[in-house]
């Protein structure tokens, strides 16, 4: 029986906040007045007065982890930057005076559909001479038998 006269509790709600009563809350909470003393002060819930004096949070939640490295211009500007001309990323990076690692640039071009990755010819042809020489010393190393 109990149960059933709380469940019609609506009759003891409060009307809806004032902008004058809100404004009030607000002046008393810049007087730094406590929630409780505000509650007395203007008979309401704490429930209330937080919410007049922390209003709700935004509907997007925060990002979760460390703060992104480079902003999304900047990651743009590597994109363009990588798709114009011959750097390799070790290149960009010094060229774009960037606060992160050439691993992170790999990273970042690597998620770009539309970029072809290569690999870049570091090494240059030998020549004959060279040729030569490599093999002069290749045989210095081997081993000596008793035949030779």
């Amino acid at each position: 029986m109990m149960s059933a006269e709380k469940s019609g509790g609506k009759e003891d709600k409060k009307p809806r906040l004032t902008d004058h009563e809100r404004g009030k809350i607000e002046w008393l909470r810049e007087a730094d007045l406590n929630l409780r003393a505000i509650k007395t002060i203007t008979s309401r819930s704490p429930d209330m007065i937080g919410r007049v004096v922390c209003p709700a949070s935004p509907s997007q939640p925060k990002r979760r982890g460390p703060a992104p490295l480079l902003s999304k211009r900047q990651v743009r500007l590597i994109v363009r930057t990588a798709a114009q001309g011959n750097l390799s990323t070790a290149q960009l990076k010094a060229e774009l005076c960037l606060p992160v690692s050439v691993r992170c640039v790999q990273r970042i071009l690597a998620k770009v559909y539309w970029l072809v990755y290569s690999t870049m010819e570091n090494t240059l042809p030998l020549t004959a001479a060279n040729m030569v020489a490599r093999k002069a010393w290749a045989k210095g190393m081997l081993p000596r038998t008793a035949d030779g």
